[in-house]
């Protein structure tokens, strides 16, 4: 298990369970991703977690409907999950 799991472990983030509606496929790593990122920008009062695989567009529909349903501060990275597919990861921040 990385530090990072670890950490999330200690806040009660179990990235293995966490299910988001609209977003069952996507990978627990790709989750700890986006939490990592969250954190190291230090953003406040996230929500409307999302994410989509590149290559087939896994998810892009749920994507792009959490991205317009946000508000406030948007952010989002790319990642590559363990298992080498590229995702697009974002959130929104700020109220």
């Amino acid at each position: 298990m990385s530090k990072w799991t670890e950490a999330l472990a200690a806040k009660g983030i179990d990235c293995k369970s966490w299910k988001r509606k609209g977003f069952e496929r996507v990978p627990a790593d790709v989750w700890e991703d986006l939490l990592y990122e969250i954190n190291k920008a230090e953003l406040e009062y996230t929500d409307n977690y999302r994410a989509y695989r590149w290559k087939d567009g896994l998810h892009i529909g749920a994507y792009k409907k959490a991205t317009n349903n946000g508000c406030c501060g948007e952010a989002q990275w790319w990642t590559k999950s363990r298992s080498g597919d590229i995702w697009r990861i974002g959130c929104n921040y700020g109220h």
